[in-house]
């Protein structure tokens, strides 16, 4: 099941539109979100959903970034945005959305958002920028970043 839409996010003073698409197949799911920065390259992130075993109340959640100008795609260690921080600082709100998204829809299941760069330098980068949000430095499937959003009872 594929769904399509648009919603908007605030960076400081600047707008941007997401276009957001979810994949959805069995206990798969993909979210992709696209916007342009300020010199017209596409900033896209990918989130992609899996249970660790058919019977687990937990999911993981793993993220791609890419920027780049012609919608190429992930180009593994490879510098290909122009306005790198303003670029950041939007991926940096569209996980906070997506986190927001987490909570509200897979409330009833475990997740953990897992991180991982290319290089020391990116690695440091995001860890830097990601503190705020609480994620911590680890070792799963090698050296990452992640998050642990626990499973929320609700009544009613």
């Amino acid at each position: 099941m594929q769904k399509n839409y648009k919603d908007i996010i605030q960076v400081s003073d600047t707008t941007y539109i997401l276009d957001i698409l979810i994949d959805i197949q069995d206990d798969e799911a993909t979210y992709t979100y696209r916007t342009r920065n300020s010199v017209n390259q596409y900033i896209d992130i990918e989130f992609y959903k899996y249970q660790p075993s058919k019977f687990s109340k937990e999911f993981y959640w793993s993220i791609c970034l890419y920027v780049n100008k012609r919608s190429k795609g992930y180009e593994y260690k490879k510098q290909t945005g122009k306005a790198g921080i303003e670029s950041l600082l939007v991926a940096k709100e569209i996980l906070k959305y997506h986190i927001n998204l987490i909570k509200e829809v897979y409330y009833d299941y475990d997740n953990t958002i897992y991180i991982w760069a290319d290089d020391i330098r990116r690695f440091n980068a995001y860890k830097r920028g990601l503190i705020d949000l609480e994620f911590v430095e680890g070792n799963y499937k090698g050296r990452c970043l992640y998050k642990k959003i626990a499973s929320v009872k609700r009544n009613g």
